[in-house]
């Protein structure tokens, strides 16, 4: 596609994103104030292309138990609703995201399984599967499930490569120990100079992993997309305060007491309380996950900030929200009898679509 054609495209979404931000989608728990057109000097900013990216850590096997009824249908509502550029997946199982590209006009898709942390004889890491129903389907040890991982759901007239292309970028974050080893997977759109990460970091109390896992992430985001644009979305399990998110942080966001390695990053913060202002104070966002236990009962309260969406301190942002994921969905194991299924989760017929938060930024795209 011609850059003029992606530019077209793109500005098909300013006479909506502002208005998406501020009324689409489920109850909102921040709007962020929009980014000034012009700096401090006066200077009028350079012209961009608006646009809308979204996060969401899908649930996909550990919940839904690659179900594809119903999260499928409740993500495409909201893609529907807020008509993303970009919208970075987790925990995802392969048959999800294919459907939920299917499912919607003009989007294409990226999937990258995480992977087992042993070595196969030939040298090769098997990837990890979906789970099925206890007792009902094959479990995540099947080669027949779907793979599980991470994904983006792109606008096909951007320009950006999809499932298949030698374009996309596939990464090992080099995790250690006994856990699954993690991924990132980046959809590059040559037209723009502009590329889409999504990752999942590893989980609990493991803060060394974590950091040498987003040490890979930002590395090879700075190496293969560093001369372009990126965006980066992701359950990346670290609150804002933590010393290893520094890594993603450009400069401007060290803090003088929670930052242990100043001047390691290079990105900007999305959903940052601040907007379009970077610096010490505007490294927070608002809370995006409370428990797997409340998500099932639909008593959400989130507590932490565990998802984030960054970006190349080209990109400006306009503004930002956090929504509640979609409500309602039915619960894969409502009335199952399995020693896997505890009897408080058997009993819920349905639960939330999501144990996380759901992540939207508008943003000013610098023009190819």
């Amino acid at each position: 596609m011609s850059v003029e054609g992606v530019r077209a495209g793109l500005r098909s979404l300013a006479a909506v994103a502002g208005a998406v931000i501020v009324a689409a989608g489920t109850a909102a728990h921040t709007d962020r104030p929009a980014a000034a057109e012009a700096d401090p000097g006066g200077v009028q900013a350079p012209p961009r292309d608006e646009a809308v990216v979204g996060q969401l850590n899908l649930w996909g096997s550990v919940a839904h138990y690659g179900q594809v009824e119903g999260p499928v249908s409740a993500v495409a509502a909201e893609v529907r609703a807020h008509e993303p550029l970009a919208l970075t997946l987790q925990e995802a199982c392969e048959n999800q995201v294919e459907a939920l590209a299917a499912d919607l006009d003009g989007y294409g898709y990226v999937f990258e399984p995480v992977r087992s942390p042993e070595v196969t004889t030939g040298g090769e890491r098997e990837p990890m599967r979906c789970r099925g129903i206890p007792g009902q389907e094959a479990q995540e040890s099947d080669a027949e499930q779907p793979r599980f991982g991470n994904a983006v759901l792109v606008r096909q007239d951007a320009g950006f490569a999809e499932q298949g292309d030698p374009d996309v970028g596939r990464f090992d974050l080099g995790t250690t120990g006994e856990r699954e080893r993690r991924t990132m997977v980046c959809t590059p759109s040559q037209d723009r100079g502009l590329a889409v990460c999504s990752t999942h970091l590893s989980a609990g109390e493991v803060p060394d992993v974590r950091e040498a896992e987003v040490r890979v992430a930002a590395d090879r985001i700075q190496e293969h997309y560093g001369d372009g644009t990126a965006v980066l979305g992701g359950d990346l399990n670290m609150q804002p305060h933590e010393a290893a998110i520094d890594f993603l942080y450009h400069p401007a966001y060290d803090h003088p007491e929670w930052t242990e390695y100043p001047g390691q990053g290079h990105l900007r913060h999305l959903m940052s309380t601040c907007g379009d202002r970077m610096s010490a104070e505007c490294r927070e966002g608002a809370a995006t996950f409370d428990g797997v236990d409340s998500a099932r009962q639909h008593t959400r309260t989130p507590e932490r900030q565990l998802d984030h969406l960054f970006a190349s301190t080209d990109v400006a942002v306009r503004g930002s929200r956090v929504t509640e994921p979609p409500q309602g969905c039915d619960n894969p194991v409502h009335g199952v009898d399995h020693e896997e299924v505890p009897d408080e989760v058997a009993e819920q017929e349905t639960i939330s679509c999501s144990d996380h938060e759901m992540l939207w930024a508008q943003i000013g795209l610098p023009q190819p």
